[in-house]
């Protein structure tokens, strides 16, 4: 078994929460942040609930990336495709140490 940082199992999943419809919930759910993402207001506390509970089992990217999917060149998507390249590159540079 490979250890990788903290413990965690170098080829543990990595799980990253998507909302996909941003247009269907509350506005007083949802706010934007600087970049003009929007962003969950409750996330940091799920997040945080899921680190203790799978933690040692998972890899959970720390960021709820909430998208309108009616808007494929929106700011949110364009967040989504960043996260999703940064995964792929720490995935490549696994497979190059290995």
């Amino acid at each position: 078994m490979d250890a990788g940082f903290a413990g965690t199992q170098l080829w543990a999943p990595r799980i990253l929460l998507i909302g996909s419809h941003a247009d269907l919930v509350p506005v007083t759910s949802l706010r934007q942040n600087g970049r003009g993402e929007m962003e969950l207001g409750s996330s940091t506390s799920l997040i945080t609930s899921l680190q203790t509970s799978f933690g040692a089992e998972l890899i959970i990217v720390p960021r709820v990336c909430v998208v309108d999917a009616r808007q494929a060149s929106g700011t949110d998507m364009k967040a989504l495709r960043t996260v999703i390249a940064n995964a792929k590159q720490y995935l490549c540079q696994v497979m190059l140490q290995m």
